[in-house]
């Protein structure tokens, strides 16, 4: 605060105290974002008011989306199960698929949704985005972080996450398992595209239900019939002007180790109870 002296000199006014919302504004944008969730909370229990604003802005995530539109899509593990989904994909049936060949129970958390490295000071930053189909006319598209999905579905939830299955494209290779890690910290299997690749939903679905030995690429082509229509069809091999659809890959971890020890094909093998047996007994 700038103050004029007359001449002689006053004393000094004394310093106004600046209540939390004015302290909350004059911080840097990523200092704004650290603090806000810890802030609104002391303000509720000292009683300072907070503008309706700063309380919009509590439930924005890292990259500025609302997290409560992202929560709409979040379903939890129903009664005997143990699986979390998060699905913002357009006409899916995957909590479905999954449920008929039998994957209720693997503490997974399944992410539908696409991908991509956004700018961050540090270079490309992956992030999660939903399909155009899930979006109202108008709407800008909301993209959210690693630690938005955790808060979204709660810090105690995340620690119950033993597989993570991510579906998004990482096509410029911005996908992190490390940044995963850190919300989702047992996590031991995270399955996720390779770097450079496109996700496609047929190559999701084939590392849920089949087992790892038996995925291979897809690959689609378009062909027009005798009525004129365009129809796709797909083969275990090449064909002239055919889309490849590669496999997922799986990243495995060690308990509470940062490295994988391990990366190899997806399948389902990987998310069976059982699984965590065999990745805990690779340490002797």
């Amino acid at each position: 605060m700038l103050y004029h002296w007359p001449t002689p000199p006053l004393p000094a006014k004394p310093r106004k105290t600046r209540g939390p919302t004015a302290l909350f504004a004059s911080a840097g944008r990523w200092v704004r974002r650290g603090l806000l969730a810890a802030l609104c909370g002391l303000a509720l229990t000292l009683g300072w008011p907070l503008s309706a604003e700063t309380l919009a802005k509590a439930d924005r995530g890292e990259l500025g989306s609302d997290l409560r539109w992202l929560a709409q899509f979040y379903t939890p593990p129903q009664p005997e199960e143990s699986n979390h989904y998060l699905d913002v994909w357009a006409g899916s049936r995957l909590r479905e698929i999954a449920a008929l060949n039998g994957l209720t129970n693997n503490r997974a958390l399944i992410v539908n949704s696409h991908g991509i490295g956004v700018p961050a000071g540090w270079g490309n930053r992956y992030a999660f985005y939903p399909h155009s189909g899930m979006l109202a006319t108008g709407q800008v598209t909301p993209y959210y972080s690693a630690r938005d999905l955790a808060r979204v579905i709660g810090s105690t939830r995340a620690r119950e996450i033993h597989n993570l299955i991510i579906g998004g494209c990482n096509a410029n290779g911005a996908f992190s398992s490390a940044e995963l890690r850190k919300y989702f910290v047992n996590a031991t299997n995270i399955t996720h595209m390779a770097a450079g690749e496109l996700g496609y939903q047929p190559m999701l679905i084939q590392a849920l239900v089949n087992a790892s030995a038996l995925n291979r690429p897809v690959y689609e082509a378009a062909r027009t019939n005798q009525a004129g229509k365009v129809e796709y069809h797909m083969g275990s091999a090449p064909a002239l002007n055919a889309t490849r659809m590669q496999p997922y890959i799986a990243e495995l971890f060690r308990p509470g180790e940062t490295k994988p020890f391990r990366t190899q094909t997806a399948g389902r093998e990987l998310l069976e109870p059982a699984a965590s047996n065999l990745i805990s007994s690779a340490r002797n």
